[in-house]
């Protein structure tokens, strides 16, 4: 099981698909010294993060967006592991049209998930 909750466990996905695998990015000065060799400098801690496509609807399309502005930890599960992190803006691309019940109202969006926090459920 893939899916995205608040951490009030309110479902904010109805799916998720083309996961990443866990992706580090760190902060590297690459820099060539007077021999030729060259020297790499890791600055800090490497950040952890992933890239997912996500499914929601009318509802929970809101609560992401409301969760992005006020930086809202929120919460990805995958299988029995738990991650808490934050969102990066998503940019929404509606697939269903007409409907005026909200819940029926689909929207799909590429997202980068930055990790701090990582349990089990």
């Amino acid at each position: 099981m893939i899916k995205l909750y608040d951490l009030d466990d309110y479902s904010l996905s109805l799916g998720i698909r083309s996961l990443s695998s866990l992706t580090y990015d760190a902060n590297q000065l690459e820099n060539r010294l007077l021999d030729g060799s060259f020297h790499v400098q890791t600055i800090g801690e490497a950040a952890q993060y992933f890239e997912f496509e996500i499914l929601a609807n009318q509802n929970q399309v809101d609560k992401i967006n409301l969760a992005h502005s006020i930086s809202e930890n929120i919460k990805l599960i995958i299988d029995s592991k738990e991650y808490t992190g934050i969102i990066s803006e998503p940019k929404w691309n509606r697939i269903t049209k007409r409907y005026k019940n909200e819940s029926y109202r689909y929207f799909v969006s590429s997202m980068r998930f930055d990790v701090i926090e990582e349990g089990t459920v």
